[in-house]
């Protein structure tokens, strides 16, 4: 799924539980990511990050265990492996400022 470039924030629970969803690209517009946007996609498996994007809310990718090696932020491994995901590596970009608790769990 590609997201038009009108839009400037993924809001709360967007996405939440797109069990079918499996490829989003957000554009350079994009600077916020809502509280459980993308909650319960279980079945996504790829996410660009613009590096437009300066907030991610709380529990954002919870359940997205098909994430891995996405590009764009910098986090503690063993958060990823606590909460349960299956991402080795993920990359934010360097304008994050704020990424919210239980942002990538489950």
């Amino acid at each position: 799924m590609v997201i038009p470039d009108t839009v400037t924030t993924i809001g709360y629970r967007a996405f939440y539980d797109c069990g079918n969803l499996t490829s989003i690209t957000l554009p350079d517009s994009v600077k916020s990511i809502g509280n459980g946007a993308f909650s319960g996609c279980s079945s996504l498996t790829s996410i660009t990050l613009p590096e437009s994007v300066t907030s991610i809310g709380d529990w954002a990718f919870w359940g997205c265990n098909g994430l891995a090696d996405q590009n764009g932020l910098v986090i503690i491994r063993s958060l990823l492996y606590y909460y349960g995901g299956n991402a080795t590596s993920i990359e934010i970009p360097d304008g994050v400022t704020s990424i919210g608790g239980s942002a990538f769990s489950g």
